[in-house]
């Protein structure tokens, strides 16, 4: 039966009566490097999952003896070792057969004192975050890794050369995004004196270091396959030492699990679903 004009627009009014709510998924990406082996490389991703709320939800929670019951259901679960909740604000309800999703409810009694109290202890703000979920993703070595890399050192009395192998692993991602802000730092000792460098590098003489930053890497063109940072440093008190190279990178739009997220409450609406994923302890070690 085609629905009636007045039930459309009573849809619409309902939709329009709905609280919005935005949320946000940002998983850190932990990860060591030595070498081109798989077996050498260990990825550790956790996350967390927030739930923004409008101020004025606020009013609507300490003025309604029985608000709507915020529910929810985050799919993908499957891609996840372990899962946990803020069981201060928030009910694990069933899971969805194979294990692909779980139900969740807000404790609403719970939520409206939580929100007061932000309100009543900080600044007036238009919205408020709250962490909902801790997790820790599924991995699988260096398939886990947005970014795999090895290092190369030749360390002799007087010259130092240093190759950095990368390559971007577009199916580490729910969804493939660029990894944006990149910057490699290599500590260097040794005493240098000069430093050549491919892409060019910048030498630090106060940290003994050099660091190389990249805008994005991506499976473009002309940075898909394997690419290579390289250095010669010509040095008075050598051997250099070899020591971790540190990575760091963001990626916006993707995360390393499967995780979507889904409304089940037709008294509030989504607003936004944020993904996001970091670099933690990301650092290549020498080759052994």
């Amino acid at each position: 039966m085609a629905p009636t004009t007045a039930g459309l627009a009573a849809s619409s009014g309902a939709q329009e009566r709905a609280i919005p709510i935005a949320v946000a998924f940002m998983e850190t990406i932990n990860g060591v490097f030595k070498g081109a082996d798989e077996k050498s490389c260990i990825v550790r991703v956790t996350g967390d999952m927030t739930i923004s709320f409008p101020a004025n939800i606020i009013s609507m929670l300490s003025n309604n003896a029985s608000p709507p019951v915020l529910s929810f259901l985050v799919n993908g679960t499957s891609s996840l070792e372990q899962i946990f909740p803020n069981k201060a604000l928030v009910e694990r309800g069933g899971q969805l057969p194979g294990g692909e999703g779980m139900t969740f409810k807000f404790n609403m009694a719970a939520l409206a004192a939580y929100l007061k109290k932000q309100s009543e202890q900080g600044t007036r703000a238009s919205y408020y975050n709250i962490d909902i979920l801790k997790y820790q993703v599924r991995c699988s070595g260096m398939n886990s890794a947005p970014l795999q890399l090895s290092a190369h050192w030749r360390c002799d009395p007087t010259q130092t050369d240093l190759k950095i192998d990368y390559k971007y692993n577009p199916t580490s991602m729910s969804s493939p995004v660029a990894l944006n802000n990149v910057s490699v730092v290599v500590p260097i000792d040794g005493g240098v004196t000069i430093m050549q460098s491919k892409p060019t590098a910048i030498w630090s003489s106060e940290h003994q270091r050099c660091m190389w930053k990249l805008a994005a890497i991506s499976s473009n063109a002309e940075d898909g396959g394997t690419n290579a940072l390289r250095a010669r440093f010509d040095i008075t008190q050598g051997p250099t030492t070899c020591v971790p190279i540190a990575i760091q990178f963001t990626g916006e739009g993707s995360t390393i699990s499967a995780l979507n997220f889904d409304l089940t409450s037709n008294a509030y609406k989504l607003s936004l679903v944020k993904k996001r994923l970091t670099s933690g302890k990301y650092i290549v070690e020498k080759e052994r």
